[in-house]
């Protein structure tokens, strides 16, 4: 091999290292971002050994942060007491193990995506539960009183023709095939309520679902259950409830959060 001519080889030696490193592999943004995510849900040995010692203290642990990260998100302090906080904590405890499956599995979220997880994932339950929602982790999902009411006074004028048309086999919605036909508002059924009454069930199916989180698979449901509590009165049934069940995609919504923020400030005279 020659030697450069004298004066000229170091030149040569950086423009050639130079065009070397122009087509050496890199990293693009996107696979920069996958990388990190990665390293990010990569087992953490410090929460592998919190877990180890014990699941069911975690998920407290993790009830606990994610139920102060609600009342600082939604600044809720104020209207919440020491009862509130008590009861949200079981409510949680009880919907994690419903919601994720047991204990073990919720450690199994915890060791891969720690409190920041939960706090994205359930931090609207923890705060509906802190403002007086019963979530379905226990049997049934409830309704504070307030909004029961609220619920009832809707369908009230016709709440006999809505109890009475539950029943038969053809699901007028999409009722999951685990609820009971006598769960279902049927189609041939409702063409047997006036059409004022079938306005009013309209107008609450949609308001189930944009403003309580309740999807359509559950609405069949919670109808019937709003229309027996107004037929039986208040006295008989001051909060409304219904089973989610095997239906564990139901969450609370934010607009929910918002309903129970502003009836809980409403009840409590507060701003």
């Amino acid at each position: 091999m020659k030697a450069f001519p004298e004066g000229i080889g170091q030149p040569v030696l950086l423009l050639v290292t130079f065009l070397g490193l122009l087509t050496f592999p890199y990293a693009s943004p996107a696979e920069a971002r996958f990388h990190k995510t990665l390293k990010e849900i990569t087992k953490d040995p410090g929460r592998v050994a919190e877990c180890a010692k014990g699941d069911t203290k975690v998920v407290r642990k993790i009830v606990s942060g994610t139920i102060k990260h609600a009342k600082e998100k939604y600044k809720i302090t104020s209207v919440v007491d020491a009862n509130d906080e008590k009861r949200s904590d079981k409510e949680m405890y009880d919907f994690l193990k419903w919601k994720i499956g047991s204990p073990s599995a919720v450690c199994g979220q915890y060791i891969t995506g720690g409190q920041k997880h939960f706090n994205r994932g359930y931090g609207d339950e923890a705060a509906a539960s802190l403002l007086g929602m019963e979530l379905p982790g226990s049997g049934q999902a409830k309704f504070p009183k307030r909004i029961s009411d609220q619920l009832k006074a809707q369908i009230k004028s016709c709440a006999d023709q809505v109890a009475g048309a539950v029943a038969g086999k053809a699901p007028a919605s999409q009722a999951p095939a685990s609820q009971p036909a006598t769960d279902k508002l049927t189609a041939q059924a409702m063409e047997k309520i006036s059409a004022s009454c079938k306005q009013q069930v309209d107008k609450l199916r949609q308001q189930l679902e944009k403003d309580y989180s309740i999807p359509p698979e559950l609405q069949d449901m919670a109808i019937k259950k709003i229309s027996e509590a107004a037929v039986a009165g208040t006295k008989a049934v001051d909060r409304i409830g219904f089973e989610a069940g095997v239906f564990k995609k139901w969450d609370v919504e934010n607009s929910l959060v918002q309903k129970l923020m502003a009836e809980r400030r409403a009840e409590r005279g507060t701003r």
